[in-house]
């Protein structure tokens, strides 16, 4: 596929945007991020006032909101499927009209308070002082804003998708933006892992208790919808309304991002290039990170855009080459270079007709091609590698007994990958799967392989995991499909790309 190169790599047309780590812009951000919210609060006022109304018209006495009462029936059947019951009930209860909701109410009740914690979360998060930031926690910081920020977006398109007579999006929408929202506060708070000081305090009292708000969000919608996982197992067990830019962004490729633990890159997130918006497509281009292996960690590419296509395109690292972070993604005939973890996030994303290399890595280095981060069962996100060509470059070829390549390793609890009908090459070990470490819950993962060939694809030495499996049903492998998994057949048409929407080659 090596015809598909482009003479130009994304580098040297990837300086559109500003430096927005500069004073002027920063002034200029904060004062819209905090015009927006202001709105955004007040808007949120006035539907609270609405449903305060709507809610009471039963009877219910002005002492609900003075009282702390005990959650009616509704109430505890709806928390009873979250993953944090006792948070869920007690952020319901202080929401007015709660107390008079059914459950079909209380799915709405939940994105409006959740997406008013969120708000009032980024609110705060604008007014922390950034002059004395240095350069790693102002990365961390900056990120933060943006995803709190999208995360407002996915929650309001959400909220407009929920009420009793809305048919602005459907349940496929809904579950891709609340998942989407849940990936950025993961995204967010791993941002300040590794840094310390005032700024992280501040920013750990506004972000309390949104991962697990949205998570009871997610949960409490998913159990309403009748869907089912793409499992086959049942949940339970884009538009930007805020858009302040509707065309997708790019943002430039640091030349030697800095060393830090063995796990993907995620602080700073944004310095590769970077797409995020809704309806990207990236054709015939190439997107390199020119650091070498010894350089860790080292994103080329980074997509979290709604419907996002990247057709025809080279990716080309070592570490963590393509980071697809969040909702829903299509990669047609491309060709991705790349050593440990090189395909990693947590999109709802499918490969389709693309040939993945494992390249030569450092000395003691494992390959590992996916490093998928789904952290909770409700989110409809996983890797599919559909008709694929997974193979190794000439380096790599020549040392392949040195050097083990595997298909994946689980970064978070819920890993989701499948490939299908896919060549491997004779680099893939045996057992085809790799622990991330001794602590991995490879009980609650989802690996998945059907009918692949090649002197890599025989499944009979691989790993025993319970999350593992050689699938049969060719009802369970449609699940992982552009059909199903990423609903394709409603907005890839309109691309002009191909795609092949079921299993059927």
């Amino acid at each position: 596929m090596g015809r598909h190169k482009p003479s130009e790599s994304i580098s040297s047309v990837a300086e559109l945007i500003p430096d927005q780590n500069s004073s002027q812009s920063s002034k200029k951000r904060k004062l819209i991020i905090v015009s927006i919210i202001s709105l955004f609060l007040l808007v949120s006022c006035a539907i609270s006032a609405i449903l305060l109304v709507h809610y009471r018209t039963n009877g219910s006495g002005p002492s609900e909101s003075l009282v702390r009462a005990k959650p009616t029936q509704a109430i505890s059947k709806t928390c009873s499927k979250t993953r944090y019951p006792e948070l869920c009930v007690n952020s319901l209860l202080d929401f007015p009209g709660s107390l008079t909701a059914d459950q079909r109410d209380l799915v709405h009740i939940s994105v409006n308070m959740t997406l008013q914690r969120v708000g009032h979360a980024l609110y705060g998060a604008s007014e922390i002082s950034n002059l004395e930031m240095d350069t790693r926690v102002r990365s961390a910081y900056e990120d933060c804003l943006e995803l709190l920020e999208d995360s407002v977006d996915h929650l309001s398109s959400s909220l407009n998708s929920v009420g009793p007579d809305s048919k602005a999006g459907s349940t496929g929408d809904v579950l891709t933006w609340l998942s989407a929202a849940l990936t950025n506060q993961d995204t967010c708070t791993e941002g300040f892992e590794d840094v310390n000081g005032v700024v992280k305090n501040q920013m750990v009292l506004h972000l309390r208790d949104l991962t697990e708000l949205v998570s009871n969000c997610l949960a409490i919608y998913s159990a309403s919808s009748d869907d089912e996982d793409f499992s086959g197992i049942p949940i339970q067990n884009r538009r930007k309304l805020l858009e302040y830019d509707p065309i997708p962004t790019y943002t430039t490729i640091p030349p030697f991002p800095p060393i830090f633990t063995n796990k993907p890159y995620v602080t700073p997130v944004f310095k590769p290039a970077a797409a995020s918006g809704a309806g990207f497509i990236a054709r015939d281009m190439t997107f390199e990170n020119w650091a070498g292996p010894s350089k860790h960690q080292a994103v080329a590419l980074r997509v979290g855009a709604d419907h996002a296509v990247v057709y025809r395109c080279n990716v080309i690292g070592y570490q963590d080459t393509l980071y697809v972070h969040s909702q829903r993604q299509f990669y047609r005939e491309c060709d991705i270079y790349g050593t440990v973890d090189f395909i990693f996030g947590n999109a709802a994303v499918v490969f389709q007709n693309c040939s993945i290399y494992a390249r030569k890595p450092m000395a003691q280095q494992k390959n590992t091609i996916t490093a998928q981060s789904r952290k909770d069962p409700n989110q409809n996100t996983g890797i599919s590698i559909h008709n694929c060509r997974i193979v190794a470059t000439s380096d790599l070829e020549a040392s392949k007994n040195s050097f083990a390549t595997y298909l994946g390793r689980p970064w978070k609890m819920y890993s989701r990958v499948v490939y299908m009908i896919s060549y491997m090459g004779d680099h893939i070990q045996p057992q085809g799967w790799l622990e991330w470490n001794s602590t991995s819950a490879l009980d609650k993962l989802y690996y998945g392989e059907y009918m692949n060939y090649g002197p890599g694809g025989a499944v009979g030495q691989r790993v025993k995991w319970p999350g593992y499996r050689v699938i049969t049903s060719t009802v369970e492998a449609s699940k992982f499909t552009v059909a199903q998994f990423i609903y394709g057949s409603s907005w890839l048409p309109s691309t002009g790309v191909a795609f092949v929407s079921g299993l059927s080659l």
